[in-house]
């Protein structure tokens, strides 16, 4: 899965201490879900569960969060743009280690499609980027024009 690489390196890229010390910075794929298109070919999604365990961390939790929202709305817009989605598609919890240090779990529910096309008896296999963010989300009032002319506003 490509997702959590991907943010592997945007948190490794921020925090320097990771490059020198990757074992402080844990990853794994938990309660993974195989979803199938329906398509006539073997497309398919991963659903799962990134878990990001950071240890002995000891900058202030905002940043770790702050690549980890950057990435999100990258690669899984979905999140911060779906209303029920953004309620509980992160989650995190922290243990105090000592005045200095904590130990970090972020849980982040992620999706990738994978899309299988079988040319000349080979299956080729692409990991489809996401569907850009909608820059238009938060835009509440419009106008219409056809040639110059106002067709219709919002209200």
């Amino acid at each position: 899965m490509l997702k959590a690489e991907l943010l592997r390196h945007a948190i490794s890229q921020i925090l320097p201490d990771f490059q020198q010390n990757p074992d402080k910075l844990l990853m794994f794929v938990e309660d993974g879900q195989i979803v199938g298109t329906g398509a006539t070919s073997a497309s398919f999604e991963y659903r799962y569960w990134l878990t990001v365990i950071v240890t002995d961390f000891v900058y202030p939790l905002d940043v770790l969060i702050v690549p980890i929202m950057d990435f999100v709305r990258r690669n899984q817009p979905d999140i911060v743009e779906n209303p029920s989605r953004r309620e509980n598609s992160i989650q995190f919890t922290t243990e105090q280690l000592n005045n200095d240090s904590v130990d970090v779990q972020i849980r982040i529910r992620l999706t990738e499609s994978v899309r299988v096309q079988e040319k000349e008896g080979e299956n080729i296999i692409t990991h489809l980027s996401e569907p850009p963010l909608d820059e238009f989300a938060d835009v509440t009032k419009w106008k219409l024009y056809i040639k110059n002319e106002l067709v219709r506003e919002s209200e």
